[in-house]
């Protein structure tokens, strides 16, 4: 008597997982790929918007920071500006005599800090653009600061704790056109 009740217990335990948890965990499952896929349509979106005009705007990127955060996920965004810079090659760098007429390009990098300040000015209303140059590269890294439903559940499934970001998009373009 007390086994058959042990089993129906346990079967009813069974049942509430098999009909109730993993149904759930794969919808969020299924709902994080869908962020994951409209994360990068957005990413990709503002690249090729910048990439065409050779420019970021302030009005773009903040409607591109509102379409980030109509996901439903904080996310941190960080740009990197490669600049194409034409160097003199010389024979002896420290004689400026020996100059062989020859120039290398060079990328300079300029961080996210920068960018955002010249967008943004601290003491200044008054929003810039950042213009850069064709043959510049812009990269674009978008990843989530908080865990997804599906990673909080997993980790309380499985009794497992992971730093993993749930949301990770890198994407790189060349600039194509400058706009004066």
């Amino acid at each position: 008597m007390i086994e058959q009740s042990l089993w129906k217990i346990t079967a009813f335990i069974l049942v509430i997982i098999l009909l109730i948890i993993f149904p759930i965990l794969h919808m969020l499952e299924k709902q994080d790929e869908i962020i994951q896929i409209r994360l990068m349509d957005e990413v990709d979106y503002f690249l090729s918007q910048v990439t065409a005009q050779g420019k970021i705007s302030a009005q773009s990127y903040e409607q591109f920071q509102t379409k980030l955060n109509a996901l439903g996920q904080p996310f941190n965004v960080s740009l990197l500006h490669e600049k194409k810079v034409f160097v003199p090659i010389y024979t002896d760098p420290t004689d400026a005599t020996t100059f062989t007429g020859k120039m290398a390009a060079v990328y300079d990098e300029i961080p996210n800090d920068e960018i955002k300040r010249l967008l943004f000015p601290e003491n200044s209303m008054a929003k810039q653009d950042y213009a850069m140059s064709k043959g510049d590269y812009l990269t674009v890294v978008v990843k989530s600061s908080l865990k997804s439903k599906a990673q909080i559940m997993k980790e309380a499934i499985w009794q497992v704790h992971t730093d993993a970001v749930s949301y990770y998009v890198r994407l790189s373009g060349r600039i194509a056109h400058e706009t004066p």
